[in-house]
């Protein structure tokens, strides 16, 4: 025989039963029985389910059996704000500051605290108009409430220290010796959430040593990368071009024959930023047999440009680099060279990384529209 017993929102009122509270019927009978009993805590349609009780008696049941029905009550558990309440009155003794502290109302917080006794079944505090003191039971709740806070706490911090580690951080080196506004449209790509790219910059021989042991998801160099463990793609490829001081007399050319370098003092940055920068920058000479005179080797395009702008000779380069100068240079192309600057992205051969795949398929989309926007000033191509 199933019995099943149902009660409203009133009913439930009447009989002192609140919405959290789990309570339980037990039917009792004269004679033998087996009881199965199941609680539930549904709530639907403004009813209650108490209990099902499901009896089997060896004699039918009768209207004068009688039935003994207790309400009994499940503890909910008790939320970290109130323990947090009972926290605050327990350290400022005193409803009126704590709920300041807490920032909520005295009669909020008084109702509170009143709620947490009255679940827990005991007193945790002794108060009058005057004086607030806890009570034996009060100061071992309040010091177990203590560190139940600080493992909340804990255990959030701990959550979000695991979200910012699963952001993946990879390394992505360039030499100076580059068109650092490129580097910089790079740098502005948006990115998956979990992803973030770390840049850095470096000689030749770092960013190489890095792509070696793994240390360097990718590089941007100008190629060749003589390596055999390294692969490379070109990105970028440029003129050579040079860069005069303001007061030479090869400043009223448009072009420049590599001829009339032939008495100049030449700047060659140092082999540190890339023996291909070197051997680019030389080349021209060496096609047209003729000897140059190295005067300076600056650490770096930046370096050279200043020396430039003071006066004390010339140098080749990528345009895009070149035109980092603000003042007292001027850049001209080179009549007839053949000689280009590749840029390009460097990676191990091991490295099959989908990130990697999808940074580079993104280095590609922002290499076309780079090249569309700048092409009009140099003959930047791909």
């Amino acid at each position: 025989m199933l019995s099943r017993l149902l009660i409203s929102g009133d009913s439930a009122a009447s009989t002192g039963l609140r919405n959290t509270q789990t309570p339980m019927i037990t039917r009792v009978t004269g004679g033998r029985d087996q009881r199965e009993s199941q609680q539930s805590n549904c709530s639907k349609s403004g009813w209650h389910r108490i209990q099902l009780v499901t009896m089997r008696s060896e004699a039918p049941l009768r209207p004068s059996q009688c039935f003994r029905l207790w309400i009994g009550r499940m503890y909910p558990g008790i939320e970290l704000r109130l323990l947090r309440y009972a926290v605050a009155v327990a350290e400022t003794l005193s409803f009126s500051q704590a709920a300041e502290r807490l920032n909520t109302s005295q009669p909020s917080l008084s109702r509170q605290i009143l709620k947490l006794e009255e679940d827990l079944g005991v007193k945790l505090f002794d108060r009058t108009k005057r004086w607030v003191e806890l009570t034996p039971a009060g100061r071992g709740f309040v010091q177990e409430a203590r560190k139940a806070i600080a493992h909340a706490e804990r255990a959030e911090a701990v959550a979000k220290q695991l979200s910012r580690e699963r952001r993946v951080t990879h390394a992505i080196g360039y030499c100076a010796c580059l068109d650092l506004k490129f580097i910089s449209a790079i740098r502005r790509m948006r990115l998956p959430r979990d992803t973030q790219f770390a840049f850095h910059s470096a000689p030749y021989q770092e960013l190489v040593a890095e792509l070696l042991r793994h240390e360097c998801d990718a590089a941007f160099m100008v190629l060749p990368v003589q390596e055999q463990d390294l692969l490379c793609e070109a990105i970028l490829r440029e003129p050579l071009a040079v860069a005069l001081p303001a007061s030479h007399t090869l400043t009223q050319k448009r072009e420049i024959h590599v001829h009339d370098l032939a008495e100049a003092q030449l700047i060659l940055p140092s082999k540190c930023f890339g023996p291909a920068v070197c051997d680019a920058v030389l080349s021209p000479f060496k096609a047209a047999a003729l000897r140059v005179s190295i005067n300076d080797e600056p650490a770096g395009p930046l370096e050279a440009l200043r020396l430039v702008a003071d006066g004390f000779g010339i140098t080749l380069g990528q345009p895009s680099v070149l035109a980092t100068a603000k003042e007292q240079v001027v850049i001209r192309p080179i009549f007839n060279s053949q000689t280009t600057i590749e840029t390009g992205i460097v990676f191990h051969r091991e490295n099959d990384s989908p990130t990697l795949k999808m940074f580079v398929e993104a280095v590609r989309r922002i290499r076309d529209l780079y090249v569309s926007e700048h092409h009009r000033n140099w003959p930047i191509s791909a």
